[in-house]
């Protein structure tokens, strides 16, 4: 017995177009439906890349009120502070002076009874 080779049985050419052009088509609408998809998600990224931007802008907005506000409240308080502290300073020398006038009075009284006295007073 001889081998026999199969015949090769090739399909209708119009019937092989169809189907060419069936793929062709989905390959196609396929493209088509990624470019839509791609430039969906370009916008998406853009509406992100917005919301983002505008969102540091307003923290960075937030950020700066809130030191000046915070840097406003310091420098009250150190002014405050400062004055009370002035204050305090100014009642203990007044009060020092006092007491060294008064502690003194006796010695300031001799010394200007002693001038008179050089000067011809009577005192």
């Amino acid at each position: 017995m001889a081998d026999k080779k199969q015949q090769v049985e090739y399909a209708d050419r119009e019937e092989l177009d169809a189907q060419l052009n069936s793929a062709i088509g989905e390959i196609l609408s396929a493209e088509e439906q990624a470019g839509r998809i791609i430039a969906q998600a370009e916008a998406s990224v853009k509406a992100i890349q917005l919301d983002g931007a505008t969102r540091e802008r307003e923290m960075r907005d937030i950020g700066a009120k809130k030191i000046a506000a915070e840097r406003d409240a310091a420098l009250k308080a150190a002014a405050e502070t400062a004055s009370a502290e002035c204050e305090r300073r100014l009642a203990e020398v007044t009060a020092e002076a006092s007491g060294l006038i008064k502690a003194n009075a006796k010695k300031i009284q001799a010394i200007a009874d002693e001038l008179f006295k050089t000067l011809g007073g009577d005192k």
